[in-house]
């Protein structure tokens, strides 16, 4: 009797182990995917940090891609929901509270356009200006004030709602 459950014990100790290692490897996947996805996904914001890998491109303005990228934050939000938050350890516990909250406050607000905004009080096309780290690269600086020009112009014409 003493040997069964000496096993069983062992048994669901390592179950635990598992689950935890499966956990911990699976969220921190996630963080790193997401973390990549927003990179991709805003291309100004990537070269403010340094990562130049985007410095070519401008981010999708258009209502199919605000609808694509709402639709990959709420997959990413049933992801992190997948994973068992207990089995975590206390700090990935608390970086899984403020990653889920994040997407949530992202996924929710969409339904109230705020998307449709893009001048208002605090800013406006001259708030997405990330240039501090191009000073020193003249060609990116050039793209990204052809890609504002072209906003603003579009904007203006009220062709960005396509």
């Amino acid at each position: 009797m003493k040997t069964l459950t000496i096993a069983l014990a062992t048994l669901l100790l390592s179950l635990s182990a598992v689950t935890r290692a499966d956990a911990t490897s699976d969220f921190a996947a996630l963080l790193e995917e997401h973390w990549e996805w927003t990179l991709r996904n805003s291309p100004a914001f990537a070269s403010s940090l340094g990562d130049h890998r985007f410095d070519d491109q401008w981010r999708d303005e258009s209502i199919a891609a605000y609808e694509t990228r709402h639709d990959e934050r709420r997959e990413f939000l049933r992801r992190v929901y997948a994973i068992e938050r207990t089995a975590l350890s206390d700090a990935d516990q608390l970086n899984y509270e403020l990653f889920r909250r994040q997407l949530q406050d992202d996924v929710d607000l969409y339904q109230f356009g705020g998307r449709m905004m893009p001048f208002f009080h605090r800013g406006g096309l001259s708030s997405r200006r990330h240039t501090e780290s191009r000073k020193h690269d003249e060609s990116a600086a050039s793209l990204h004030d052809a890609g504002l020009r072209q906003l603003a112009d579009a904007y203006e014409q009220g062709r960005c709602a396509d």
